[in-house]
């Protein structure tokens, strides 16, 4: 089933809304956990970063938190991914610091963690971006026919040439270029639909 940010969001406001729990996991989990593993966290830690990040998003959409008039969802989450991941660092740098018991290192490292959490990550927005793409290819393989698809998915996702995929799929190359397009377009219009609702 399809559903939006906007959606998801609207079943989490609703007092025991159980299910959407587990759309929130559903459709938040993975670019999270993706997210945390390309900044080197180990499988145990990521899935700390899920449960700790959809605690708070949660708890942030419970008390009204969350204003979709100051910016998309994405940035609201990644703020909370960011902080949740700084705490992580934090927390596992302080121990390795006590454990040495070096004054004098423990401020050079706070003072690394504190300064690397301020520049801009371009991780997340690749994993988002990937994620509502999914989400979107997903949508879509159930609105067209399986040949659309196919066609689609040689020329576009796997780079054969027109030529190569119409050969393939004994169709003329126009109507490859077709395929493509509106498939492209419905993509664009199912990507924008997630990020604005």
């Amino acid at each position: 089933m399809w559903e939006t940010a906007s959606t998801i969001l609207t079943r989490l406001s609703v007092p025991g809304g159980g299910s959407a729990w587990n759309a929130l996991d559903a459709s938040f989990r993975h670019p999270i956990e993706r997210y945390g593993r390309r900044r080197g966290l180990g499988e145990a830690e990521a899935e700390d970063l899920v449960q700790e990040t959809l605690v708070v998003l949660a708890e942030a959409l419970r008390l009204g938190r969350y204003d979709r008039e100051k910016g998309p969802l994405r940035g609201y989450l990644f703020g909370i991914v960011r902080n949740r991941m700084n705490e992580m660092m934090r927390s596992s740098w302080r121990a390795r610091v006590q454990r040495e018991r070096d004054l004098e290192e423990t401020g050079a490292i706070l003072r690394a963690i504190e300064t690397s959490s301020l520049e801009p990550d371009d991780p997340w927005e690749e994993e988002w971006r990937q994620f509502v793409l999914e989400r979107a290819l997903t949508r879509i393989q159930g609105e067209v026919a399986v040949k659309t698809y196919e066609l689609f998915h040689a020329h576009a996702l796997e780079g054969l040439t027109a030529g190569e995929t119409a050969e393939r799929f004994g169709v003329p190359k126009a109507q490859v270029y077709n395929v493509k397009n509106r498939v492209m377009q419905r993509v664009r219009d199912l990507m924008t639909e997630f990020e604005d609702a």
